[in-house]
C-alpha cells in the first residue's frame, strides 16, 4: 500500500500560523489533500499538548487518532488520518566563533517520551510562547535531550539549506551534518530538504549520501498542508516510518514543489527587487548592486558551494523516487485568474474534490482525459505539471517563486498555440548605486601589554592594581599566581585567592587550570564567606548551620550562623587564638584579593589578621566601580592600602580590551574619569539613547532591537521586515538587559515572552533563601541518605534545580555537608550552562561580566540616581553604578527611557536621568519611539533634554 505523509506541520500556537491549525481542522485538511498519516507539531507547547492528549487517543505502534466521536463526524465512515507526535525546535547558539541557527524536526513514540522531553526543554528556555520554541542549546546537545527522552526518540534537520535557519544555511549553518550533531551524529538517518530544494539538488554533495531525503509541508494553515509530502509502503505507523527511513525498506519517495517555487531559491535582496544566479552573484563577490550590503544567498548557490558533483548519472543508494507539483489551488488561481484565496479558487476547489478525491489523486493519478470532461484547461494543465512542461520565475530572500502552467496570451485565447514552456521569466532590472562600507570589529587582545605584564612580573610582594573595566584583571591575577608558582617557586597550596562571587572563583579555577594544570587544584580560591565558613569548621567543635537573619529569626535557632556572622566568628577565633593565626598566615603566604574597592570593616580585618604589613599581598579594583556602599563596602580601604602596606608598588592597568572607543568615551564622560582608554582606536556604532513614551514602548523598542541584531529568530521576524535578517553573527547570550530595579521587569519580561526569544533572570540571590529550597532543607533528617529525601521533598520545585540538588547531594558526604555546599551557591550559579539566553539582570548583578550588546532601561531621574540617594556620595555611588553598566558592553551600547512608566504604585512622569548630559553628542545616536515611520531630514539633531 502506498501512503502520503506530512511529518512537519505547526499548531495554532506557533508564531504566524492561522488560529484554524487546530486537530480537527488539520485532520479535515489532510483528508481532502490525500495524506493518511500527518505530524502533530508543537507537542511541547503546554496548550497544544493538552489538546493533544483531551482529543487524540493512541492508536497502534506509536500512532493517534482522533476520539471516536469527533472522528465519526470528520471523516463519516472513510478510513480517518493518524497523528504521530512531532515538533520543530529552532536553536540559536555559538559554535566555533559563530553564531548558528538551526532547525529540527522532534519525534517521539509516545506521550510519556513528549513529557520527559518537555519537561527538560522547559528547565533550558521558553517553551510557552511559541509552539517552535526557541532554545539557546547547541544542536548535538538538544538531540542528546531527544534520544533521552525515550527509546526511538528521533531528529530529522529540518529544512537543510534555508539560510537563515538551517544545518547547512549559507547564514547561519555548518558545512556538514557531522559538524552540527558532532559525536551523536550517527543518530541522524535523514534530512528535510526544504521548500527550495528538491532531491536531486541534493545529490550533487555526496556527503548526504547516506540520508534519507523527506519533504514536508511545514504549514502554517491547514490548507498549506500537502505542498510537500513523503511516500511511503509498508504500515502507516510511527515504527514503520522511522525504520523505512533508517533501512529504505517501505520508503517510496517524495513530493515536491518545484524548487524554484521555494522562497529562498536564489540569491538577491527583496527590497532592493534584487534576484541573481548564484554566477551572477560570485560576479558581484556576493554584495547587492542596490544597497552595498552582502546579499541573502540562496539555496542554489549554497547546494553548488558544498557540491563535489557536477553530474548525476546515478542517483545515491538511498534516493527515492521524485514528484514535483504545483498545488491545485495555484493550478486553480492561473486559470480563474484570481489568488489562492478567493471564493471562485475555493468553489472549483471543493466541486473538484468532490468529484475526483483527494488533491494528490487529482495531481498525480486521476487520468487526464477524465479531468479534461470536467475542465478542458485543468485537463492540460496537469498534464503538462505531470511532464514538468512549467514556466519559472524564481523565488529568492523569502520571496515565494512562481511557477506557471499557461502563458498570459493562452489564457486571454483559451487556447495553446506557439508554447514556450520550461522558460524563465526575465529579473527586474537592477539599478547600480555606490557600495556601502562594512565595519570592521575591533581586533582581539593577543598576549600581555606593557601595564598588565608589569603587574604580573612585579618583584615588590606588597602590589595594588588599579584596573578599569575591561583591563583584564582576571588575566593579570591569574598570570600573576602561575608567575609565582612557576618563576618564584611558590608552592601552590601556600596561595590563597578571594574573591567576591562563587562565580568569578570558578572562572579563575578555569583560567589557572589552562595554565598550570593540576597544580592549580592545589590553590585556594574562596570567596570571603566560603574562607571563613571552611576556618571555623575545621576549629570549632560544634555544627555550622548558616541562615539568612530572616530564618533566624523565625526558627530562633541560636546556634546557626548568619553570613556575617561567619565573618565576625572567624575574627573572634583569630583574636582569641594567636597561634591558630599563625598557622593560617603561614598557609597562605601570599594573598591576592579582587574587588579590593567593595571590602567592608570586617573584610578588610581579616585581610589585616591574614596579611601583616611587611607580609605578601596582590590587591586588584577599581575606585569608580566602588557600588557596594549601601552594604558597608567602603573605598577607603583602597585608599589607604599604601599605608597599611608601605612597600606597595602601585601599578595602573590604562587599555580597555573589551568595549569601542565610542562606549569607553561615553562612560569616562559621564563618570568625569579619564584613567582608561579603548585598545581599539578605530571608530565604531555611535551610543544610543532612545526616548519610548511609556514603559511597554520600552520593552518592545528592546525586544525588536534584539531580533533585528540578531537577524531575525523566526522566518515570522524576517518575512514581516522586523528584521532584515542582516546577520551581525550574535547569538541570545550576547544580549543583556541591565535594570536599576526588580520592579522595572514585568513589561521588559511580557515583551520578550510574546518574541518567543529566550531569556533568564540572573538573580544573585543565595539558592538556600528561596522558599521552596528552605522548606526542603528544614526537612532534611540524618537517618536517610539525602538523595532519597531530596528526591521525595523536592517533587513541586523546578525540575532543573532538582536535579542538580539530586546531583549535589550524590557528592555530599552526610546532611551536613549538603547544607555547607548549598550555603553558598547563587540561583546563577546552577544555570544551565549549555543554554544560550538573553540576560536580565540589575546593575549591580552584572558586575563583572561582559555582553557584545548591552541595554540599559529606566533611565531616568529617581530611577537612576535612584530616589533613595540622598546625599552627594550615595548619588555618585548611583552614577558609578551606571558606569559598571555601561563598561560590560563589548560592541554596542543602548540606553533607554520612557516619558511615563508604572513607578511607586502610579503611573509617572519622571526626567531623563540627568548623569546622561555629559556625555557628548558626537558620540550618540538619539532616537525617539514613532507609530509611523517619517523620512526625516538628517540634518536635524534630536534634543536630549
Amino acid at each position: 500500500m502506498l501512503y502520503y505523509t506530512d511529518l512537519h506541520i505547526h499548531s495554532k500556537y506557533s508564531r504566524a500560523t492561522s488560529k484554524s491549525c487546530n486537530l480537527e481542522e488539520l485532520a479535515f485538511w489532510a483528508k481532502k489533500k490525500g495524506l493518511s498519516l500527518i505530524s502533530t507539531g508543537d507537542f511541547t507547547h503546554p496548550a497544544w499538548f493538552n489538546e493533544i492528549k483531551e482529543k487524540l487517543v493512541p492508536s497502534e505502534n506509536g500512532t493517534f487518532r482522533l476520539k471516536p466521536e469527533i472522528e465519526k463526524e470528520i471523516f463519516q465512515g472513510t478510513e480517518p488520518v493518524k497523528f504521530i507526535l512531532s515538533v520543530e525546535i529552532s536553536t540559536i547558539y555559538k559554535k566555533w566563533d559563530k553564531t548558528r541557527k538551526v532547525h529540527h524536526v522532534c519525534f517521539v513514540p509516545d506521550l510519556q517520551a513528549a513529557e520527559n522531553f518537555r519537561l527538560k526543554l522547559e528547565t533550558i528556555g521558553n517553551i510557552k510562547s511559541d509552539g517552535r520554541p526557541i532554545l539557546g542549546l547547541d544542536s548535538r546537545n538538544l538531540l542528546e535531550t531527544v534520544l533521552e527522552a525515550g527509546e526511538n526518540s528521533y531528529i530529522i534537520p529540518a529544512h537543510i539549506w534555508t539560510p537563515w535557519f538551517s544545518v547547512l544555511g549559507s547564514k547561519s549553518g555548518f558545512d556538514s551534518i557531522e559538524d552540527c550533531y558532532g559525536d551523536l551524529s550517527e543518530h541522524i538517518f535523514a534530512v528535510e530538504t526544504g521548500l527550495s530544494s528538491d532531491p536531486e539538488m541534493n545529490w550533487h554533495v555526496s556527503k548526504l549520501d547516506k540520508f534519507r531525503l523527506v519533504s514536508n509541508s511545514d504549514a502554517h494553515s491547514p490548507s498549506k498542508l500537502a505542498r510537500e509530502a513523503t511516500v511511503f509502503t509498508k504500515e502507516p505507523d510511527y515504527y514503520s516510518i522511522m525504520n523505512a527511513l533508517k533501512t529504505g525498506d517501505g520508503y517510496c519517495g517524495t513530493v515536491e514543489f518545484f524548487p524554484e517555487e521555494g522562497k529562498y531559491h536564489e540569491d538577491g535582496h527583496r527590497k532592493c527587487n534584487v534576484c541573481l544566479t548564484p554566477e551572477e552573484t560570485k560576479a558581484l563577490n556576493g554584495i547587492c548592486p542596490v544597497c552595498g550590503k552582502p546579499l541573502t544567498i540562496g539555496v542554489s548557490y549554497r547546494v553548488n558551494e558544498l557540491s563535489d558533483r557536477k553530474e548525476i548519472i546515478t542517483p545515491p543508494a538511498t534516493a527515492g523516487q521524485t514528484f514535483s507539483l504545483v498545488p491545485l489551488q495555484e493550478i486553480l488561481a492561473e486559470i480563474l485568474g484570481v489568488g489562492t484565496a478567493s471564493k471562485s479558487v475555493s468553489a472549483e476547489y471543493e466541486r473538484l474534490t468532490s468529484k475526483f478525491g483527494s488533491e494528490l489523486s487529482i495531481l498525480r493519478e486521476v487520468p487526464v482525459d477524465e479531468l479534461k470532461k470536467s475542465s478542458t484547461l485543468l485537463g492540460e494543465a496537469v498534464s503538462r505539471l505531470r511532464e514538468g512542461k512549467v514556466i519559472k520565475q524564481a523565488g529568492y530572500d523569502g520571496e515565494y517563486g512562481i511557477i506557471r502552467l499557461f502563458e498570459d496570451s493562452e489564457l486571454v485565447k483559451k487556447k495553446f498555440v506557439n508554447l514556450k514552456l520550461n522558460i524563465d521569466i526575465p529579473k527586474p532590472a537592477e539599478a547600480a548605486v555606490e557600495k556601502t562600507s562594512v565595519v570592521e570589529k575591533p581586533p582581539k587582545k593577543k598576549g600581555l601589554d606593557e601595564y598588565q605584564e608589569a603587574a604580573v612580573i612585579e618583584n615588590s610582594n606588597q602590589l595594588l592594581i588599579a584596573a578599569g573595566p575591561g583591563s583584564g584583571k582576571t588575566t593579570v591575577l591569574t598570570h600573576r599566581i602561575a608567575y609565582l608558582i612557576n618563576n618564584k617557586g611558590i608552592m601552590p597550596e601556600n596561595i590563597l585567592g578571594i574573591t567576591f562571587t562563587r562565580r568569578a572563583a570558578e572562572e579563575m579555577r578555569n583560567r589557572l587550570s589552562k595554565l598550570l594544570g593540576e597544580a592549580s587544584d592545589k590553590i585556594n580560591l574562596h570567596t570571603f564567606h566560603s574562607l571563613c565558613f571552611s576556618v571555623l569548621r575545621e576549629n570549632l567543635d560544634r555544627e555550622i548551620r548558616v541562615m539568612s537573619d530572616e530564618e533566624k529569626a523565625l526558627t530562633m535557632d541560636e546556634e546557626a550562623l548568619s553570613f556575617d556572622d561567619l565573618i565576625t566568628l572567624t575574627l573572634e577565633l583569630f583574636e582569641e587564638n594567636p597561634e591558630l593565626l599563625c598557622r593560617y598566615r603561614e598557609k597562605f603566604r601570599y594573598v591576592s584579593v579582587d574587588e579590593y574597592q567593595d571590602i567592608d570593616e570586617n573584610q578588610y580585618r581579616l585581610i589585616r589578621m591574614l596579611v601583616p604589613s611587611d607580609g605578601n599581598i596582590f590587591v586588584i579594583g577599581d575606585l569608580n566601580q566602588a557600588i557596594y556602599g549601601f552594604r558597608g563596602g567602603d573605598a577607603k580601604f583602597f585608599n589607604s592600602f599604601t599605608e597599611d602596606y608601605p612597600d606597595t608598588k602601585i601599578v595602573n592597568l590604562k587599555n580597555n580590551y573589551r568595549s569601542t572607543n565610542s562606549i569607553v568615551s561615553a562612560s569616562n564622560q559621564m563618570i568625569n574619569c579619564f584613567n582608561i582608554v579603548s585598545a581599539f582606536d578605530k571608530p565604531h556604532e555611535k551610543i544610543t539613547i532612545h526616548s519610548a513614551p511609556t514603559d511597554k514602548a520600552e520593552a518592545e523598542y528592546i525586544t525588536s532591537t534584539i531580533e533585528s541584531l540578531i537577524g531575525g529568530h523566526s522566518f515570522f521576524s524576517i518575512d514581516s521586515a522586523r528584521s532584515g535578517g542582516e546577520n551581525e553573527d550574535y547569538s541570545f547570550s550576547d544580549f543583556a538587559i541591565l535594570y536599576r530595579t526588580s520592579s522595572q521587569l514585568p513589561p521588559i519580561s511580557e515583551a520578550l515572552k510574546r518574541s518567543g526569544m529566550p531569556f533568564v533572570k540572573l538573580s544573585n540571590d543565595l539558592l538556600c533563601e528561596r522558599k521552596d529550597i528552605k522548606e526542603i532543607l528544614k526537612k532534611l533528617n540524618d537517618l536517610q541518605p539525602v538523595s532519597e529525601q531530596i528526591e521525595i521533598l523536592g517533587e513541586k520545585i523546578d525540575r532543573y534545580i532538582l536535579n542538580y540538588l539530586l546531583k549535589l547531594a550524590k557528592e555530599s558526604n552526610d546532611k551536613n555537608d549538603f547544607i555547607h555546599k548549598i550555603s553558598f551557591l547563587t540561583e546563577a550559579d546552577i544555570l544551565d550552562k549549555r543554554a544560550d539566553r538573553i540576560t536580565l539582570m540589575s546593575l549591580h548583578a552584572s558586575k563583572g561580566l561582559e555582553f557584545k550588546c548591552v541595554f540599559i532601561a529606566g533611565l531616568e531621574n529617581e530611577i537612576l540616581p535612584l530616589y533613595r540617594a540622598k546625599t552627594p556620595d550615595e548619588i555618585e555611588e548611583e552614577r558609578r553604578l551606571l558606569y559598571v553598566g555601561m563598561t560590560r558592553a563589548e560592541d554596542r551600547l543602548y540606553l533607554t527611557h520612557s516619558e511615563k512608566r508604572m513607578w511607586l504604585g502610579a503611573y509617572r512622569n519622571l526626567e531623563i536621568s540627568p548623569f546622561l548630559e555629559k556625555i557628548k553628542d558626537d558620540l550618540l545616536n538619539l532616537s525617539k519611539f514613532e507609530k509611523v515611520y517619517k523620512e526625516k531630514d538628517k540634518s536635524e539633531q534630536l534634543s536630549l533634554f
